[in-house]
């Protein structure tokens, strides 16, 4: 009898659009309130073929699915399981581990994506893997990628941890990619001025230590062939001969320590024709000259006759020298 005289209040009351309150009262905008320190609302309890089996669910329907022991609610077109290891519909976490079921493109940021994965912020630095000494981060401008450095909100270059920083950024105005070095700073400064180390550019041409290499392979500082070769660069003079008649001597400044010259190559070109020194045989008659190099020079000495076709003419020289 209570229960039929409880059921009739609550017909009476639902469907005049007033709530029912059941301790405490419900609010402006509920239709049903509850309050126990001792009880609790139990919703219709089923298996999961019970609850597939539903016929045209209404949306909002909410049951507890005894099978996955989880509560499930019908969204106008889907049962959706309400789980504190989903996220979202699409996010599963597994322990610390957090997965996707989703077959398309996830986009931070970013609508429509282009990728399977795309980050698209107002930041500089996109995103950040790993930390400490073994953090990269991804950054928008040029656009670059850091080893140990990052970017912040007010495009400041900082230290991801205590060491050295190395970034490796690509140029959209010119097309070349540069990599550079920063000294060993301290984690969250901003990081000291970077030191150009390697450059490729749009021609293909390699730079080591300069951000404007000149030719495929264009070294900046002395180089090393090899385990036993020594640290060495090359030195190009070139201009025209001073002297112009026999028996004289020319003086080239070469700027070099003379201690450290490892060679010496030296050709005067009379047209098409180009001759190293002290050849004098009648083969090249005319182009007899002999060459040295003193603390201060290379010397270039023309005898007394067989000097015709070299007096006044180009010269180019080649200086090998050590570190």
């Amino acid at each position: 009898m209570k229960i039929t005289i409880l059921l009739l209040f609550l017909i009476v009351n639902l469907s005049s659009g007033q709530s029912v309150t059941i301790n405490p009262q419900a609010g402006a905008t509920g239709i049903i309130a509850a309050n126990s320190t001792q009880s609790g609302v139990l919703v219709s309890r089923m298996t999961t073929t019970q609850r597939t089996n539903i016929l045209s669910p209404s949306t909002g329907l909410l049951v507890f699915d005894t099978t996955t022991n989880t509560f499930w609610y019908y969204n106008s077109s889907s049962w959706k399981e309400i789980n504190s290891t989903v996220v979202g519909g699409q996010w599963t976490l597994t322990g610390a581990n957090l997965q996707s079921s989703n077959t398309g493109n996830v986009g931070i940021g970013s609508n429509p994506t282009k990728a399977k994965f795309e980050v698209n912020s107002s930041n500089t630095t996109q995103a950040i893997f790993g930390s400490g000494g073994e953090g990269i981060s991804f950054q928008k401008n040029f656009p670059t990628i850091g080893f140990n450095q990052y970017r912040d909100d007010a495009n400041v270059q900082r230290y991801l941890a205590n060491g050295f920083a190395m970034g490796n950024y690509l140029s959209p105005s010119n097309g070349s990619m540069v990599w550079a070095v920063m000294p060993s700073g301290v984690a969250g400064n901003p990081t000291i001025s970077e030191t150009p180390l390697m450059t490729l550019n749009s021609f293909g041409n390699l730079g080591i230590g300069t951000l404007t290499p000149q030719a495929k392979l264009h070294v900046e500082g002395f180089s090393k062939l090899g385990e036993l070769s020594p640290n060495f660069k090359l030195k190009s003079l070139t201009g025209t001969i001073p002297c112009l008649t026999n028996n004289c001597t020319d003086n080239i400044p070469h700027g070099l320590d003379a201690t450290k010259i490892l060679d010496v190559t030296i050709v005067i070109a009379d047209g098409t024709t180009f001759v190293e020194p002290n050849d004098c045989t009648s083969f090249h008659s005319g182009y007899c000259y002999y060459t040295s190099f003193d603390a201060t020079n290379i010397i270039i000495r023309h005898p007394s006759s067989g000097t015709a076709n070299t007096l006044g003419k180009p010269y180019k020289i080649l200086i090998t020298f050590r570190e």
